[in-house]
């Protein structure tokens, strides 16, 4: 079994904009479930602009007109490190108002966003995928008995 970690909690519904830029509409009408991850411009080719918030679809939705810097929360969550382990992760997600908190990688990169929701769905695909294993490992260990019994008749019979 393996040892889940934040990394294998992120939101695939992420949409990476700049701060000065402006919702789309097509982004305005999909936006419920979705986070906007809001970047600094950067001049400096292959340099790796700052994470400046994050900004849920709501909001967005509730102010599709402004830029996106006008749409950050003035305490945005700190970043949970890729690694962490989903308890960490659970602790962060049940502290933070808005329910979603940016995770980076050991050089402070931004590798993407946990929500309540994807934590919740990465548990019961996890829980999911132990239920299977078990049956899979119970089938196995009643095929196992039934040979040992039919062995052990052979055995008694002859």
């Amino acid at each position: 079994m393996t040892n889940l970690t934040a990394r294998d909690a992120l939101t695939s519904d992420v949409v990476r904009v700049t701060g000065d830029s402006r919702a789309t509409s097509k982004n305005v009408a999909d936006a419920s479930g979705t986070v906007f991850a809001v970047f600094e411009e950067t001049d400096e080719a292959g340099s790796h602009p700052e994470l400046r918030g994050l900004v849920n679809g709501r909001r967005v939705a509730v102010f599709p007109h402004r830029i996106f810097d006008d749409l950050l929360h003035e305490r945005q969550p700190a970043a949970v490190p890729a690694d962490a382990p989903l308890e960490y992760l659970r602790e962060r997600l049940l502290d933070e108002p808005q329910g979603m908190v940016p995770v980076v990688d050991q050089a402070g990169r931004f590798v993407g966003v946990a929500t309540r929701d994807s934590l919740l769905s990465v548990l019961h695909q996890h829980r999911d995928q132990l239920v299977d294993d078990l049956d899979q490992s119970l089938d196995l260990q009643e095929q196992q008995w039934r040979l040992l019994t039919a062995e052990l008749h052979d055995g008694l019979v002859q």
